[in-house]
């Protein structure tokens, strides 16, 4: 009976301390969980935004939220850092937070944290040209939108979701409706206007709609319309000085100068956006602009310049460090497709179906074959010994050799190719020049792989230009010609020298 007295005087006090370290332990650490998301909400609010401050704390909520098992915390520190790295253009790191936070996203059914995760992925996967995957990403992000219970979190989203929308309708070659693209991304800046000014994200929102918006003004031409909202994008900037969103406003300006022709200050501006690019590390933003000031000197008639830049953009094209990040970016981007999209079983089902597919085309064409070989031998049994067949005309065939070697030299050596294809064609320049005097060189180059049908990706291959630069100039050829749609000028050069 005291044996059993003494345990329980033992037991309960021992009991009680570790219950009581326990729950004070979990105390302290959402104290200081708390204390690091108040820090990185001030810092939104009151405009101190330093990225490498804001990097440092996010990753201490990470792993003080790892070691407590606070998924919550985890994603919201996993969000940042994939915000963070993507607009600075480290395309690498923001595929690892996304894969990692689509993970505990889907295991909390936090549908918000998804949407988010999937609409930044979608930007991603747009700017490296994955358009395809891009369309399905943005439809599954606003099925995880349709599912948010915030009607203040679902609209921030539907702003990027109006975003991605017009961004894809911008990438189709046949028929883009520029009233219809213009429209979404002005709607979606009246919705960002409409965030309240207590939410943290209302700053960055509106930055990166008005980027999105002068953006897309620039590429249609109505560089007037840009001026006014790069006003509004630069006071935003002075109290949220996002290295990356300031970088992108340069270009955006450097463009707009470019599109007036006033290439001087279009330099200044790429050539700051370059400085600041590289002591940021930002490869992906040197990939992008370094077409663009090749331009700039090319319409200043500087070739020798813009040869310069032509060659730092094949040097950063083929660098080791860019292959390597490519390569683990596709896995990144397969991992996050079978995630969210079920791509392995769709793919089995394809692969099933397509060889299906394969063995019953094969089967037909084996009995297609077979018959025509019956009905020839048939019909030449029927000949009479003294017929003889007509002549053929070679001229098509001709015609069609030199296309094919064209496109081959194309793809080989573009400088050659342009060579070639005017004694080919050999008034197609003076036609076009006399024509449509505002055409450069340039612009006729371009004109001419338009001819041979190929299209805009093909051609920002070939030329060591971004998809960005080459649709910009095909944008400003169709506005210096003074045609009403895309398939215009198709049509015009196609029957061109004929």
């Amino acid at each position: 009976m005291q044996r059993i007295k003494r345990i329980k005087r033992i037991f309960f006090p021992v009991i009680f301390f570790l219950f009581h370290n326990c729950f004070y332990a979990q105390k302290n650490y959402r104290k200081k969980i708390d204390s690091i998301k108040g820090l990185i909400e001030k810092s939104y609010l009151k405009g101190n935004f330093d990225e490498n401050i804001i990097l440092k704390n996010v990753t201490d909520l990470y792993y003080l939220s790892r070691e407590n098992n606070f998924q919550e915390g985890q994603i919201i520190s996993l969000f940042e850092q994939a915000k963070i790295y993507f607009i600075n253009g480290d395309l690498n790191r923001t595929l690892a937070k996304i894969n990692e936070g689509i993970d505990l996203a889907k295991s909390k059914k936090d549908y918000n944290s998804l949407c988010r995760f999937l609409l930044i992925y979608q930007d991603l996967l747009f700017k490296i040209d994955y358009l395809n995957s891009s369309k399905q990403i943005l439809t599954k992000a606003q099925e995880y939108n349709d599912l948010v219970k915030s009607h203040e979190e679902k609209s921030i989203n539907d702003i990027y979701i109006l975003l991605g929308k017009a961004d894809l309708l911008a990438i189709n070659e046949n028929v883009i409706n520029i009233n219809e693209i213009i429209l979404l991304k002005k709607q979606a800046y009246t919705e960002a206007l409409k965030i309240k000014d207590s939410n943290k994200l209302k700053r960055l929102t509106l930055i990166y709609t008005l980027e999105s918006l002068t953006e897309s003004l620039v590429k249609f031409g109505k560089t007037h319309e840009a001026k006014k909202y790069i006003n509004n994008t630069d006071i935003l900037l002075r109290a949220y000085p996002s290295e990356g969103l300031v970088i992108q406003n340069l270009i955006i300006k450097g463009n707009i100068e470019n599109a007036n022709q006033n290439y001087e200050e279009a330099i200044k501006y790429f050539s700051l956006a370059i400085s600041k690019a590289k002591k940021s590390r930002n490869a992906y933003i040197l990939y992008e602009i370094y077409p663009l000031i090749s331009e700039s000197y090319e319409g200043l008639n500087s070739p020798e310049k813009s040869k310069i830049y032509c060659l730092a953009y094949k040097q950063i094209l083929d660098s080791i460090d860019i292959v390597k990040d490519r390569t683990s970016d596709i896995n990144y981007i397969d991992s996050i497709g079978y995630k969210v999209l079920n791509k392995n079983k769709q793919n089995r089902a394809v692969k099933f179906l397509l060889i299906i597919t394969i063995v019953i085309l094969g089967i037909l064409s084996i009995i297609i074959l077979s018959k025509i070989k019956l009905k020839t031998k048939k019909q030449e049994l029927n000949l009479p010994k003294t017929e003889t067949l007509p002549e053929i005309e070679f001229s098509s065939a001709k015609e069609t050799e030199t296309t094919k070697e064209l496109v081959v030299l194309a793809k080989k050596d573009i400088n050659t190719f342009y060579l070639e294809f005017q004694k080919h064609y050999p008034s197609f320049y003076k036609t076009l020049k006399d024509e449509y005097p505002e055409l450069n060189i340039s612009d006729i180059n371009f004109c001419s792989l338009i001819k041979l049908n190929f299209s805009i990706k093909e051609i920002a291959q070939f030329t060591n230009s971004s998809l960005r630069a080459a649709q910009a100039r095909k944008y400003r050829i169709n506005k210096k010609m003074r045609l009403k749609s895309q398939n215009e000028l198709f049509i015009i050069l196609s029957i061109l020298n004929n």
